[in-house]
């Protein structure tokens, strides 16, 4: 008896199936590949920053990050002598942070085109642009804002500072890990943090930025409040939900949930 093959029409069939089957899974799998490039390279870029100012520590022999020179002489020029001399930057800037669109631009802020680069908020349409105003970059590519409170702390909010069971949050170093290229959006390539005094990097969004804004101190009470990603409001910046109809906040607690969650699952 002679064994038979598949005829033409079978395997056009099983090819179609396989087609259907790649078509419906490989962007997944694709998405899940990025998603977790995205959460190593952002664990590295955590490193690289903590290890600076671990640097900066023991050059000014302070275990507080509000004792150092940087800290004490900051100003919207400081950075320009501070940055180089603790991190690895390819290039920085007297001005700094995420802008209207007043501001001026740099080449830091261009595309390979020379066109003005923007980035959006987590949920926004394409429509709605930002001015995207980063002035430093590292020397692997990322750019990056980096700025202490005790100049600005009347811009960016008040920060509690007699909470004793976190250490206080005196900075924040918001960044883009693949520097200007796509998608330029906050939650996907844009990430925020926190400076704690003791020199580490504290997730926004996260409990423990939640709990050092609290002031109870009670992790019952940071829990509950919009400081905490779990629980912000729908428009706050602390929040991190891809569903436009329950948030359209900006996004930024989408770090604080990143490590949480140990990835990018969101």
């Amino acid at each position: 008896m002679k064994n038979k093959g598949f005829t033409l029409a079978e395997t056009l069939i099983t090819l179609g199936i396989i087609g259907v089957v790649a078509a419906m899974t490989i962007p997944t799998l694709l998405t899940k590949l990025n998603n977790k490039r995205t959460y190593n390279h952002l664990l590295k870029v955590r490193a690289t920053f903590e290890q600076g100012i671990k640097l900066m520590l023991a050059e000014d022999n302070t275990s507080n990050v509000s004792g150092t020179e940087f800290f004490i002489n900051n100003n919207y020029q400081a950075n320009q002598k501070y940055l180089p001399r603790y991190f690895k930057v390819k290039s920085s800037s007297s001005t700094y942070g995420f802008g209207g669109a007043g501001y001026t631009y740099d080449k830091i802020k261009q595309d390979n085109t020379g066109n003005k680069l923007y980035y959006k908020n987590l949920n926004s349409p394409t429509s709605a642009k930002y001015a995207y105003y980063l002035a430093n970059q590292l020397m692997t590519g990322e750019i990056f804002v980096f700025y202490l409170f005790n100049n600005v702390i009347s811009l960016y909010g008040s920060i509690i500072d007699n909470n004793k069971k976190v250490a206080p949050l005196v900075g924040k170093i918001e960044v883009d890990l693949n520097g200007t290229a796509q998608p330029n959006t906050i939650g996907r390539d844009i990430f925020s943090f926190y400076i704690s005094d003791d020199g580490h990097l504290v997730p926004q969004g996260s409990l423990e930025y939640a709990l050092a804004n609290s002031e109870s101190g009670n992790i019952d009470d940071a829990k509950a409040s919009t400081y905490y990603w779990k629980s912000a409001t729908k428009t706050s910046n602390n929040g991190c939900n891809t569903d436009k109809s329950k948030y359209t906040g900006t996004g930024r607690g989408c770090t604080g949930r990143a490590f949480e969650e140990q990835g990018i699952r969101y």
